[in-house]
Protein backbone atom coordinates (compact mmCIF):
# COMPACT_ATOMS: atom_id res chain seq x y z
CA UNK A 1 0.00 0.00 0.00
CA UNK A 2 2.90 2.05 1.13
CA UNK A 3 4.45 2.27 -2.45
CA UNK A 4 1.35 2.20 -4.32
CA UNK A 5 0.35 5.53 -2.16
CA UNK A 6 3.82 6.92 -3.35
CA UNK A 7 3.26 6.64 -7.05
CA UNK A 8 -0.17 7.23 -7.09
CA UNK A 9 -2.22 10.01 -9.02
CA UNK A 10 -2.55 13.20 -7.91
CA UNK A 11 -1.80 14.40 -5.04
CA UNK A 12 -3.68 10.99 -3.33
CA UNK A 13 -0.58 10.01 -1.83
CA UNK A 14 -0.08 13.20 -0.45
CA UNK A 15 -3.40 13.00 1.16
CA UNK A 16 -3.25 9.38 2.00
CA UNK A 17 -0.32 10.18 4.01
CA UNK A 18 -2.26 13.09 5.76
CA UNK A 19 -5.12 10.49 6.10
CA UNK A 20 -2.70 7.88 8.41
CA UNK A 21 -1.87 10.73 10.72
CA UNK A 22 -2.82 10.37 14.13
CA UNK A 23 -4.88 13.21 14.30
CA UNK A 24 -6.92 12.20 11.34
CA UNK A 25 -7.40 8.48 11.83
CA UNK A 26 -9.66 6.41 14.12
CA UNK A 27 -8.35 2.90 14.97
CA UNK A 28 -9.97 1.04 17.29
CA UNK A 29 -10.70 -1.16 20.13
CA UNK A 30 -12.14 -4.67 19.68
CA UNK A 31 -15.69 -3.89 20.65
CA UNK A 32 -15.77 -0.89 18.18
CA UNK A 33 -18.73 -0.89 15.45
CA UNK A 34 -17.72 -2.77 12.24
CA UNK A 35 -17.27 -1.40 9.27
CA UNK A 36 -14.69 1.67 7.62
CA UNK A 37 -15.75 4.99 6.98
CA UNK A 38 -14.69 8.37 6.06
CA UNK A 39 -16.83 11.53 6.99
CA UNK A 40 -16.42 15.60 7.54
CA UNK A 41 -16.48 17.59 10.87
CA UNK A 42 -16.36 21.18 9.82
CA UNK A 43 -13.31 21.45 7.95
CA UNK A 44 -11.41 18.60 8.77
CA UNK A 45 -11.90 14.73 7.19
CA UNK A 46 -11.01 12.11 9.84
CA UNK A 47 -11.41 8.39 8.76
CA UNK A 48 -12.64 5.15 11.14
CA UNK A 49 -11.33 1.49 10.76
CA UNK A 50 -13.53 -0.77 12.79
CA UNK A 51 -12.63 -4.63 13.56
CA UNK A 52 -11.27 -6.37 11.03
CA UNK A 53 -11.70 -3.33 8.38
CA UNK A 54 -7.86 -2.48 8.54
CA UNK A 55 -6.99 -4.54 5.26
CA UNK A 56 -5.15 -3.15 2.59
CA UNK A 57 -7.96 -2.56 0.00
CA UNK A 58 -10.10 -1.27 2.95
CA UNK A 59 -7.01 1.60 3.44
CA UNK A 60 -6.89 2.04 -0.07
CA UNK A 61 -10.52 2.48 -0.38
CA UNK A 62 -11.04 5.07 2.33
CA UNK A 63 -7.68 6.43 1.13
CA UNK A 64 -9.83 7.36 -1.73
CA UNK A 65 -12.87 9.24 -0.14
CA UNK A 66 -10.41 11.21 2.24
CA UNK A 67 -8.08 12.35 -1.42
CA UNK A 68 -12.04 13.24 -2.88
CA UNK A 69 -12.62 15.36 0.40
CA UNK A 70 -9.75 17.64 0.26
CA UNK A 71 -11.26 19.02 -3.03
CA UNK A 72 -14.83 19.37 -2.44
CA UNK A 73 -17.66 18.72 0.93
CA UNK A 74 -18.06 15.34 0.79
CA UNK A 75 -21.78 16.08 1.71
CA UNK A 76 -21.92 17.28 -1.53
CA UNK A 77 -20.94 14.81 -3.94
CA UNK A 78 -23.77 12.13 -4.78
CA UNK A 79 -23.01 9.04 -3.81
CA UNK A 80 -22.35 7.16 -7.48
CA UNK A 81 -19.36 9.94 -7.39
CA UNK A 82 -17.85 9.59 -4.12
CA UNK A 83 -18.10 5.77 -4.12
CA UNK A 84 -16.52 5.94 -7.43
CA UNK A 85 -13.42 7.65 -5.72
CA UNK A 86 -13.04 4.72 -3.52
CA UNK A 87 -13.78 1.64 -5.45
CA UNK A 88 -12.16 3.39 -8.37
CA UNK A 89 -8.94 3.51 -6.16
CA UNK A 90 -8.87 -0.20 -5.13
CA UNK A 91 -9.27 -1.16 -8.85
CA UNK A 92 -6.19 1.06 -9.91
CA UNK A 93 -4.42 -0.38 -6.63
CA UNK A 94 -5.23 -4.19 -8.17
CA UNK A 95 -3.77 -2.52 -11.19
CA UNK A 96 -0.48 -1.30 -10.13
CA UNK A 97 -0.24 -5.41 -8.46
CA UNK A 98 0.05 -6.32 -11.92
CA UNK A 99 3.57 -5.95 -12.23
CA UNK A 100 4.68 -6.49 -8.77
CA UNK A 101 3.75 -10.39 -8.37
CA UNK A 102 3.45 -13.23 -9.91
CA UNK A 103 1.27 -13.78 -12.78
CA UNK A 104 -1.01 -16.25 -11.35
CA UNK A 105 -1.15 -14.89 -8.04
CA UNK A 106 -2.65 -11.63 -9.39
CA UNK A 107 -5.09 -13.33 -11.62
CA UNK A 108 -6.27 -15.77 -8.03
CA UNK A 109 -6.53 -12.13 -6.47
CA UNK A 110 -8.39 -10.29 -9.26
CA UNK A 111 -10.62 -13.17 -10.37
CA UNK A 112 -11.91 -13.35 -6.39
CA UNK A 113 -12.18 -9.35 -6.14
CA UNK A 114 -14.25 -9.49 -10.01
CA UNK A 115 -16.32 -12.31 -8.01
CA UNK A 116 -17.04 -10.34 -4.96
CA UNK A 117 -17.95 -7.34 -6.35
CA UNK A 118 -20.36 -8.98 -8.93
CA UNK A 119 -22.37 -10.53 -5.99
CA UNK A 120 -21.67 -7.12 -4.07
CA UNK A 121 -23.39 -5.63 -7.18
CA UNK A 122 -26.41 -8.47 -6.95
CA UNK A 123 -27.03 -7.82 -3.67
CA UNK A 124 -27.23 -3.83 -4.16
CA UNK A 125 -29.87 -4.64 -6.73
CA UNK A 126 -31.56 -6.57 -3.91
CA UNK A 127 -31.93 -3.72 -1.56
CA UNK A 128 -32.83 -1.40 -4.10
CA UNK A 129 -35.92 -3.57 -5.49
CA UNK A 130 -36.99 -4.53 -1.51
CA UNK A 131 -36.78 -0.64 -1.30
CA UNK A 132 -38.92 -0.06 -4.40
CA UNK A 133 -41.25 -2.14 -3.15
CA UNK A 134 -41.68 -0.51 0.54
CA UNK A 135 -41.81 2.83 -0.76
CA UNK A 136 -44.31 2.48 -2.86
CA UNK A 137 -46.52 0.03 -1.23
CA UNK A 138 -48.99 1.45 1.57
CA UNK A 139 -47.45 -0.24 4.66
CA UNK A 140 -50.57 0.30 6.96
CA UNK A 141 -50.54 -2.50 9.90
CA UNK A 142 -47.48 -4.10 8.41
CA UNK A 143 -45.09 -5.40 10.71
CA UNK A 144 -41.69 -6.09 10.98
CA UNK A 145 -42.05 -9.66 10.01
CA UNK A 146 -44.38 -8.66 6.97
CA UNK A 147 -41.17 -6.67 5.86
CA UNK A 148 -39.00 -10.18 6.29
CA UNK A 149 -40.98 -12.00 4.09
CA UNK A 150 -40.61 -9.28 1.61
CA UNK A 151 -37.22 -9.40 1.87
CA UNK A 152 -37.25 -13.02 1.69
CA UNK A 153 -38.59 -13.42 -1.14
CA UNK A 154 -36.77 -10.53 -3.60
CA UNK A 155 -33.52 -12.70 -1.51
CA UNK A 156 -35.06 -15.90 -3.13
CA UNK A 157 -35.52 -13.93 -6.81
CA UNK A 158 -31.53 -13.10 -6.94
CA UNK A 159 -29.78 -15.77 -5.31
CA UNK A 160 -31.22 -19.69 -3.54
CA UNK A 161 -32.24 -18.26 0.07
CA UNK A 162 -28.90 -20.57 1.07
CA UNK A 163 -26.19 -18.39 -0.33
CA UNK A 164 -28.28 -15.12 0.94
CA UNK A 165 -28.04 -16.08 4.62
CA UNK A 166 -24.71 -17.70 4.04
CA UNK A 167 -23.18 -14.20 2.45
CA UNK A 168 -25.36 -11.77 4.29
CA UNK A 169 -25.04 -11.61 8.28
CA UNK A 170 -28.47 -11.88 8.99
CA UNK A 171 -30.45 -10.64 6.14
CA UNK A 172 -33.16 -9.43 8.40
CA UNK A 173 -31.17 -7.03 10.05
CA UNK A 174 -29.42 -5.97 7.35
CA UNK A 175 -32.43 -4.49 5.47
CA UNK A 176 -33.28 -2.79 8.81
CA UNK A 177 -29.61 -0.96 8.78
CA UNK A 178 -29.21 -0.39 5.12
CA UNK A 179 -32.76 0.81 4.70
CA UNK A 180 -33.83 2.84 7.38
CA UNK A 181 -29.88 4.26 8.29
CA UNK A 182 -29.04 4.44 4.15
CA UNK A 183 -32.37 4.82 2.05
CA UNK A 184 -30.98 4.80 -1.44
CA UNK A 185 -27.22 4.09 -1.00
CA UNK A 186 -26.95 0.60 -2.49
CA UNK A 187 -28.08 1.26 -5.77
CA UNK A 188 -25.33 3.88 -6.05
CA UNK A 189 -22.69 1.64 -4.73
CA UNK A 190 -23.48 -0.72 -7.71
CA UNK A 191 -23.49 2.16 -9.94
CA UNK A 192 -20.08 2.97 -8.92
CA UNK A 193 -18.44 -0.25 -8.90
CA UNK A 194 -19.48 -0.54 -12.56
CA UNK A 195 -17.31 2.54 -12.97
CA UNK A 196 -14.62 1.75 -11.02
CA UNK A 197 -14.16 -2.01 -12.92
CA UNK A 198 -14.41 0.24 -16.06
CA UNK A 199 -11.18 2.00 -15.44
CA UNK A 200 -9.47 -1.14 -14.13
CA UNK A 201 -10.42 -2.67 -17.73
CA UNK A 202 -8.57 1.22 -18.75
CA UNK A 203 -6.04 0.44 -16.66
CA UNK A 204 -4.90 -2.81 -18.02
CA UNK A 205 -4.34 -1.36 -21.54
CA UNK A 206 -2.91 2.09 -20.18
CA UNK A 207 -2.26 2.75 -16.34
CA UNK A 208 -1.10 5.98 -16.78
CA UNK A 209 -4.52 6.99 -18.51
CA UNK A 210 -6.72 5.27 -15.95
CA UNK A 211 -4.79 7.37 -13.25
CA UNK A 212 -5.72 10.66 -15.40
CA UNK A 213 -8.76 9.49 -15.34
CA UNK A 214 -8.94 9.15 -11.67
CA UNK A 215 -7.24 12.27 -11.03
CA UNK A 216 -9.98 14.39 -12.56
CA UNK A 217 -12.74 12.39 -10.74
CA UNK A 218 -11.49 13.79 -7.62
CA UNK A 219 -10.02 16.82 -8.41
Amino acid sequence: VEKYLNQAPGNLGEHAHQMLEADSLFANASDAMQGAFTTALGERSYCFFGPGYANSCTVVHEAGHYYASRYADLNSIPLDLAETHSQGNEWLFMAYLKQRMPVDTHEAIVNYRIYNDLAMIMICLMVDEFEQIVYTTDLTGFTAEDFDEIMNSVCSQYFTPQYCYENITDINAYWRLVVVDQPVYYISYAVSAIAAMDLYTIAREDYQKAADIYQKLCE
